[in-house]
């Protein structure tokens, strides 16, 4: 039997994870990923450049939100060591909402960009 992961152990797990979807969606994308070659943003869209069926960009955006997600969640436990209320508040909304807005830029970035 395994032990429960720590609240504090979250952030490192969920990025581990994450990266982890990647690696795979990597590894189902059409005709092959190469990092040094291809867009990350192709790993989001439906359909790759060369119009074949992109059968793994449904693990990239779980990938993107599993990495958000802990991102959010290590930049609030940061923001709870701040000095002021002012300067906590400031941390979490800016940490926060930068994820939240990564996550919504790159569910777009299927259509907009690839």
């Amino acid at each position: 039997m395994t032990a429960p992961v720590k609240i504090s152990q979250l952030p490192l797990v969920g990025v581990l994870t994450s990266l982890a979807l990647f690696l795979m969606a990597t590894r189902r994308y059409p005709g092959g990923y190469v990092w040094t070659r291809d867009y990350v943003c192709t790993l989001f869209a439906p359909v790759t450049p060369s119009g074949a069926a992109n059968e793994a960009w449904h693990l990239a955006i779980a990938a993107m939100l599993v990495f958000c997600v802990s991102l959010a969640v290590s930049v609030e436990r940061v923001s709870r060591r701040a000095g002021g209320t002012i300067l906590k508040k400031t941390i979490q909304i800016g940490g926060i909402g930068s994820m939240v807005y990564a996550f919504f830029v790159v569910r777009r970035c299927t259509t907009w960009f690839c």
